[in-house]
């Protein structure tokens, strides 16, 4: 038998384990799983252990023996392994749940993280060009109560911790709005985050305009990598939400809204540790009298390690489907 034959004489066997496997991780303990189904499961599982015993000695390396290796690996680490706790598992949540589901749902992160940025550098622009502009894009009191107070004229580093203590609170209030606000079919979503780019865009036009971009930003990125990251995120949910309700699919918008729901709020827990950290880091490491270039650096470690975060947990090679073998040993 060559390989080719071996392939289609036991395909059928491997994705089913593979299968079986897949739907097994959805359910949390294994003794919900139905005895016989359990019983399959380990006759499948012998069988493909037997195959890769066979494979490796006539094969040697080849894709169907690294197929079977992985296939048979993983089904042996969930027959052996023990009953998750629910802390495990709720820890799984923040250390590999959630960066899978995030990778899962990129697209819509970068339309939310596009919708922020296109306000922000148009308010910017406009704002940088004319100080007045800035009343276009945020309220009169504060702008009006800065000027009385001198703070326009000469920005120092209790108004720059003022103003981004004002942005930190408002990032925490504006992550759940934009997550919420999905259920208006993502227009609620769409508003938020552009609002609150046109408003970050116009502060951020305010100190280039008088020559402070440094220090502004200095005090905004410590703590803004990561709450900016939280409100794209739950951008990203509250997009999730608006589209499932307009394009469900075939399924019926309610089936939709609770499938695609469930993602979102998971997305949305997700940010609480992040928005916790960024509360901490506002809180004891903004305020502190240091170089900027101190602060910098300390914001491109906090992006940096926001990205391995997003990119590196919960990866696993994928098993390969037994289809795509033998498309390439045919």
């Amino acid at each position: 038998m060559n390989e080719q034959e071996f392939v289609r004489a036991n395909g059928n066997a491997w994705k089913e384990l593979e299968s079986e496997l897949k739907l097994f991780r959805k359910i949390s303990e294994k003794q919900n799983i139905d005895k016989h189904r359990i019983d399959r499961f380990v006759s499948l599982y012998n069988k493909a252990a037997n195959n890769l015993a066979y494979s490796r000695t006539y094969f040697g390396e080849c894709a169907t023996t690294n197929y079977l290796n992985r296939l048979v690996g993983q089904a042996h680490s969930f027959i052996y392994s023990s009953p998750e706790s629910k802390v495990s598992a709720n820890l799984r949540i923040f250390t590999t749940g959630f960066p899978k589901l995030l990778r899962k749902y990129f697209k819509e992160f970068i339309i939310a993280t596009l919708i922020f940025t296109v306000a922000f550098a148009f308010s910017y622009i406009v704002t940088a060009i004319s100080i007045d502009n800035a009343l276009l894009f945020l309220p009169r009191q504060l702008l009006a109560g800065s000027r009385q107070e001198g703070q326009y004229d000469e920005f120092t580093a209790s108004v720059g911790t003022y103003y981004a203590s004002m942005i930190g609170t408002n990032n925490i209030r504006v992550s759940f709005m934009a997550f919420a606000l999905g259920i208006t079919l993502g227009i609620g979503t769409i508003y938020i985050l552009a609002y609150n780019g046109l408003m970050l865009g116009a502060l951020a036009g305010v100190y280039f305009h008088r020559g402070q971009s440094v220090f502004f930003w200095s005090l905004i990125l410590p703590h803004g990598v990561s709450e900016l990251f939280a409100i794209f995120v739950s951008g990203a949910a509250g997009l999730i939400i608006g589209y499932s309700l307009i394009n469900p699919g075939k399924i019926s918008r309610k089936d939709a809204l609770i499938t695609k729901g469930m993602d979102a709020v998971k997305l949305v827990i997700g940010c609480i540790p992040i928005l916790v950290i960024s509360a901490l880091i506002e809180g004891f490491f903004t305020p502190l009298d240091l170089p900027y270039v101190y602060k910098y650096v300390f914001s491109l470690t906090m992006l940096c390690l926001l990205i391995l975060y997003c990119a590196l947990p919960g990866r696993e090679r994928e098993v390969q489907e037994p289809e795509k073998i033998l498309e390439k040993l045919v």
